[in-house]
């Protein structure tokens, strides 16, 4: 047997451990982007393209959307080597292309011969999947699930068509294993020693490692059970097998049911709606999925109307094993749906946590007006594209909810939450919508005091607007403490605690937000932005740059990285951040003011000026007037920064209760009439 080590840097790889150690340590590194690091560096200074990446961690000819994962296993591997994409010392970017491994690597190798003979032989056996789920394939990669273990129910189940054969129950498929690190010799030339010899490390460990494999599923697999401890679940978006999109936001609406009921019903982490609704219409598998959202349990599901009924379908799957644990159908008639869709949904969230933790089921129990229910989806499934039109159309049906429904919290929290972020996307200045989401807020808790949306909500209301520091803390703690899975609550509670001067607490609260929801673009832009306001540019545009490569065109992203990049001086990054927001924000102020914002702390003053002159006669929506402020603090004029400043206290616009710790600032923060003015807001010092 092969003892192989490959040194890098500060690290050592083994790579038949799957093991990865930095200064003697063991770093967590997840499975697939494990997988990507060993290709990598037995790829050692050549290129490895995107398509070889997909090859070696899905296998060919496999149907599933595989940019993000390769982006998230790649960002993965760059956050455990600390490497900046930047100024890599690891990996390199080849952009369009794929990636590079550049650093220098050693290898430490006792070349055995294998155990196993050539040619090498991966076992991959998977359960027969439900024909009516497209999350499951027959992939490439060499896992093993046990087929002796399996329910009755699972094992009934035929092949889908994306399987291409059938595989009976207790039986596995064999497929060639790819090898690992593979390599054209360049015709005419011989290959250089030191890549050639990490390459028969790798290999002869992959043998070693696969001889493991082999005698595990031949002859201890049954001696092995699956852990059946519970702690987080997900909620797959449901499939709408109807041709009618217009059917779209009531399949999501009975998803973001589902999400809601779990969480309020269950002690488990219950994954935001956020991440889970990324892979809708995706074909990736369930492991796969459990492993980029980090759960132990899965359910899917499917609504088919027809002319005669509506049938939903809910299962319950061990994510680890992708075995069947619970599994029901509902039949209703079309006219019944929306009366029935929340008695459904609390059905089907009781089986779940009585399946998974028996003793803590209590549902909240409302039954709502069916025609009242519709106008609350229609406007959810508007509000969660968060354009300022949308919202705007989203308010109308929540106003027509709640007039069918005036006793139905959740539509006011609903149309409180559209009111608390219209402004920054230039709808009525705060004055105006920031009351309006507190009476909804206040109203939704006169009618339930264990919303915990309400209490969040009212705490954001209270923070943002009427800076009462101490009554936004006392509703964000109890929102926490009603719902612990309420990302958006950990969320604001983080922003809040960033804005008093409490940095490690702040880190902690947005670290169970990204936990809760961690495919969040929002969220993962506020890690950076927290981080940012700590003084830590550094890692502010690490965490930014992650955010990016999940999703490369969400503007706040790049509002992120240009104010890091700004605290680094590094102006023409900060530059090009800001021009990318405008593009994508279409124009929206915010942006404009952080680009002439840039320009003056450049120096560039008159061009700073002419793009508050031009900004100011053009058509726009609300301006933040503490954003104009921020852009004459940048060109040393206190006096008129402060001129804004007070118009900003006027509007209670929320990005006072930034004052204390707002990088942008710093050139008015010696200022005495500004320091009142921290005073006078109750904000730390």
């Amino acid at each position: 047997m092969a003892n192989s080590l490959v040194r890098f840097g500060e690290f050592e790889l083994d790579p038949g451990k799957y093991e990865l150690l930095h200064k003697g340590r063991p770093v967590k590194l997840e499975r697939l982007p494990m997988e990507l690091l060993i290709l990598l560096v037995g790829s050692s200074g050549t290129l490895v393209t995107r398509e070889m990446i997909i090859e070696r961690l899905w296998g060919k000819d496999v149907y599933r959307e595989t940019e993000r994962g390769i982006n998230t296993a790649i960002n993965k591997v760059r956050y455990v080597l600390c490497d900046d994409p930047r100024h890599p010392r690891y990996l390199q970017t080849v952009i369009g292309k794929g990636y590079r491994f550049i650093a220098k690597v050693q290898i430490d190798i006792n070349e055995e011969p294998p155990l196993l003979p050539a040619p090498l032989m991966a076992i991959s056996a998977v359960a027969n999947p439900d024909p009516n789920s497209l999350h499951r394939f027959v992939g490439s990669e060499a896992s093993i699930l046990e087929m002796g273990h399996l329910d009755e129910a699972a094992a009934e189940h035929p092949t889908t068509d994306h399987t291409q054969s059938r595989i009976p129950p207790g039986t596995a498929e064999v497929i060639p294993l790819a090898m690992l690190g593979q390599q054209t010799v360049p015709q005419g030339g011989a290959r250089k020693s030191g890549p050639r010899k990490l390459q028969l490390a790798l290999l002869a460990v992959g043998a070693a490692a696969l001889g493991l494999v082999l005698g595990y599923f031949l002859v201890g697999r049954r001696a092995r059970k699956a852990p059946e401890k519970f702690q987080s679940i997900a909620v797959l978006p449901l499939l709408n097998l109807s041709q009618n999109s217009e059917q779209d936001y009531l399949v999501d609406g009975m998803t973001d049911q589902l999400i809601t009921d779990l969480a309020r019903a269950s002690p488990l982490r219950v994954i935001s709606r956020t991440s889970t609704m990324q892979y809708k219409g995706t074909h990736k598998s369930l492991p796969e999925i459990a492993e980029d959202l980090n759960v132990d349990a899965i359910v899917e599901g499917s609504i088919l109307p027809s002319q005669k009924n509506v049938r939903i379908t809910a299962q319950l799957l061990d994510a680890r094993t992708d075995r069947h644990l619970w599994a029901q159908s509902y039949e209703r008639s079309p006219q019944d749906l929306l009366a029935m869709q929340g008695e459904v949904a609390r059905d089907i969230v009781h089986e779940i946590v009585a399946t998974l933790n028996p003793a803590s089921y209590g549902a909240h129990e409302h039954k709502v007006n069916a025609e009242a229910y519709d106008e609350y989806l229609h406007g959810r499934f508007l509000w969660n594209r968060r354009t300022l039109r949308d919202l705007e159309k989203s308010i109308d049906y929540y106003r027509l909810a709640i007039q069918l429904a005036p006793d139905f919290a959740p539509a006011y929290v609903a149309l409180g939450n559209a009111y608390a972020v219209i402004s920054i996307r230039g709808g009525p200045p705060p004055s105006v919508s920031y009351p309006r989401a507190r009476e909804a807020a206040e109203k939704a808790l006169q009618l339930d005091d264990s919303l915990a949306e309400a209490h969040a909500l009212l705490g954001e209301v209270k923070v943002n607007y009427d800076h009462d520091w101490n009554g936004g803390e006392k509703e964000f703690r109890q929102a926490v403490q009603l719902n612990p899975n309420y990302a958006t609550a950990h969320h604001w509670y983080a922003a809040y605690l960033a804005s008093m001067k409490r940095p490690q607490e702040a880190q902690a609260e947005i670290d169970k937000a990204a936990m809760l929801d961690p495919l969040s673009l929002i969220i993962n832009e506020a890690r950076g932005e927290i981080r940012y306001l700590a003084r830590d540019p550094n890692s502010a545009i690490k965490l930014c740059l992650h955010a990016q490569e999940l999703d490369p065109n969400f503007a706040e992203t790049y509002l992120c990285l240009g104010k890091a990049y700004e605290q680094q001086r590094q102006f023409r990054e900060a530059d090009a951040s800001f021009k990318r927001a405008v593009d994508l924000s279409g124009g929206n102020p915010g942006p404009l003011m952080m680009q002439a914002h840039a320009y003056a702390l450049s120096g560039r003053k008159d061009l700073a000026t002419a793009a508050i002159g031009h900004f100011f006669s053009s058509k726009h929506g609300y301006t933040s007037n503490s954003d104009v402020a921020a852009v004459y603090c940048a060109m040393g004029q206190p006096s008129q920064a402060m001129t804004w400043l007070e118009k900003a206290n006027v509007n209670r616009e929320e990005g006072l209760n930034r004052l204390a710790v707002e990088p942008l600032f710093d050139g008015c923060r010696q200022d005495n009439r500004f320091q009142a003015l921290i005073e006078r807001l109750g904000l730390p010092e």
